[in-house]
């Protein structure tokens, strides 16, 4: 008897299962760094989002005294671009179970 075939086969299955393996490996390790992105850029909008609140809670505590508060206001403005830029950044989930970044 002739196993040849079978052997042959064999060796052309465990390979493409090798490669299916390594390719597995790769989409996990990026998944992973998208995943690590996606959090980092969701904390960033988080700690912006704090700030501006911060920052417009001390405004209004200094309203009414003279204190010239004009720089701080620009300040603010400018944080809240960032706080926009970043907002956009952050993936919106599509329904299919996947993410598109914010339009």
């Amino acid at each position: 008897m002739d196993f040849r075939p079978k052997h042959a086969l064999s060796h052309t299955i465990h390979t493409v299962l090798v490669r299916i393996e390594q390719n597995t490996e790769k989409i996990m390790s990026a998944q992973d760094d998208v995943s690590a992105a996606a959090s980092a850029v969701k904390a960033a909008a988080a700690d912006l989002t704090a700030a501006a609140a911060n920052i417009q809670a001390e405004l209004a505590r200094l309203s009414g005294q003279a204190v010239d508060t004009s720089d701080l206001n620009a300040a603010v403005a400018s944080l809240q671009e960032a706080q926009a830029s970043v907002d956009a950044l952050q993936p919106v989930p599509s329904g299919d179970g996947t993410a598109s970044p914010a339009a």
